[in-house]
């Protein structure tokens, strides 16, 4: 499990650096299409577009909050007992996760851990 984790984070670390050198292309290109006011581009056998869409907000307690201010006025303690039925009406959700925290060797520990990859290499 460790082995397959650590396999995982290089992976992620790679992903990372290629999602960074596309998301700097994506710049570029989208850049260069907004500027010529070009909606889309043929590039090999495929086609790049420029697509814009609208979406509302995230749904916060503190943009919630606000909203039901806003809606409420000057009603305060209406407006707080709205937000609190809402809040109490959402639930919890229990998650239950197995972690993995890499341990401090001590010396003595290391020492030992030397000694046997050593014997492991040399009876190989």
């Amino acid at each position: 499990m460790c082995k397959l984790q650590d396999d995982i984070k290089a992976m992620n670390k790679n992903k990372k650096e290629i999602n960074d050198e596309m998301k700097k292309r994506r710049e570029l290109v989208m850049g260069y299409m907004l500027e010529r006011e070009v909606s889309k581009c043929n590039y090999l056998k495929d086609e790049i577009y420029v697509n814009k869409r609208t979406s509302a907000g995230s749904l916060s307690r503190s943009s919630l909050r606000k909203a039901i201010d806003d809606y409420f006025g000057e009603d305060v303690a209406e407006a707080t007992s709205c937000y609190d039925y809402i809040i109490e009406s959402l639930g919890t959700k229990e998650v239950i996760e197995l972690k993995r925290k890499k341990r401090k060797i001590d010396k003595s520990e290391r020492e030992t851990t030397k000694k046997i990859k050593t014997e492991n290499t040399e009876n190989e």
